[in-house]
């Protein structure tokens, strides 16, 4: 019987029966993985599936059966990955996303999660840049003064707010174009 009809499955797994968690798992894992890996560190995302699956496991008899167990472990999933960057954001702080265009002013939920997924696109946008652009925004976003920036890459503080400036339009257009902002 495939499992995203689940309709024989779901009072397996409310009875708690491995076999056929096993099932699910087997079934969407590396699906899963794959849509963390592309907004995570590889760590990050087996930690993220992980907890994603065990969601699955601690929550089922609570939900009362669900229908689609694939769309309820991509929604745990995407959930998970926000908490990780907004964890991630309070601890290091090494971000400012008004440079962005985007404003945490009010702090209500949606801004949260809207900062979460900014937080889990930098990374692969940085990586996109220019070797220079890329550079200097990653000092710039470890906070470090121009003039430190400058004498790091050896290169004038006026080069500095260029490739900064460049970097931040291009990692603006890549959140617009991924649907972001």
């Amino acid at each position: 019987m495939p499992l995203h009809s689940n309709a024989g499955s779901t009072g397996l797994l409310c009875n708690g029966d491995a076999r056929t968690f096993r099932e699910i798992y087997d079934q969407y894992y590396h699906a899963i993985y794959t849509f963390c890996q592309q907004r995570l560190d590889r760590e990050d995302a087996q930690d993220v599936v992980a907890e994603t699956f065990h969601t699955l496991w601690m929550s089922w008899e609570k939900m009362g059966g669900k229908e689609h167990v694939r769309n309820f472990l991509y929604l745990v999933a995407r959930q998970k990955i926000f908490d990780l960057a907004k964890k991630n954001a309070k601890k290091n702080r090494v971000i400012t996303v008004p440079d962005l265009g985007f404003d945490l002013a009010d702090g209500n939920a949606e801004d949260t999660n809207l900062y979460a997924i900014i937080l889990g696109e930098l990374p692969r946008l940085i990586e996109t840049l220019s070797k220079q652009c890329k550079e200097v925004m990653k000092l710039y976003l470890e906070e470090r003064p121009v003039a430190e920036i400058a004498d790091m890459l050896k290169i004038n503080s006026k080069t500095v707010y260029e490739h900064r400036a460049i970097a931040i339009r291009r990692l603006r257009k890549g959140l617009q174009n991924s649907g972001v902002l």
